[in-house]
């Protein structure tokens, strides 16, 4: 329609007598069908954005249950590792008291060795 309207501003400007009306309607329609023509590729184009858009939110959901689960995933091996560290602990904390133990037995085992040597020196001298 702009070019319409410029046609016919160009025609009042250069004083044209004989405008031909055919002319004109036939320019009118062929801007008609150009202007057709833009709003079907405009259509076309908005069906795509739509289409695009859908994508794009179905990407950014997916992308967000990806997250999702990882963190899940994340927390449940924090869980179990600290599960497992404090089994590591508790098994560690087994294992000192258990040298300890072991310790304490090889020194009392050496206290005996030696109370039975005295006893037995002391034997030998009756």
């Amino acid at each position: 329609l702009k070019t319409l309207h410029r046609l016919k501003q160009k025609a009042a400007e250069e004083n044209f007598e004989s405008w031909d009306l055919f002319a004109c309607q036939e320019t009118e329609q062929e801007v008609n069908l150009e202007n057709s023509v833009y709003r079907k590729q405009l259509q076309e184009r908005e069906v795509i954005l739509h289409q695009l858009k859908m994508r794009l939110k179905a990407i950014k959901a997916d992308i967000s249950e990806r997250v999702s689960a990882y963190n899940r995933n994340v927390k449940q091996f924090e869980v179990e590792a600290q599960a497992t560290y404090q089994r590591h602990s508790k098994a560690n904390s087994d294992m000192k008291t258990a040298e300890d133990r072991v310790l304490a037995k090889f020194k009392e085992i050496a206290a005996n060795e030696k109370e039975l040597r005295r006893l037995r020196q002391q034997l030998r001298c009756v």
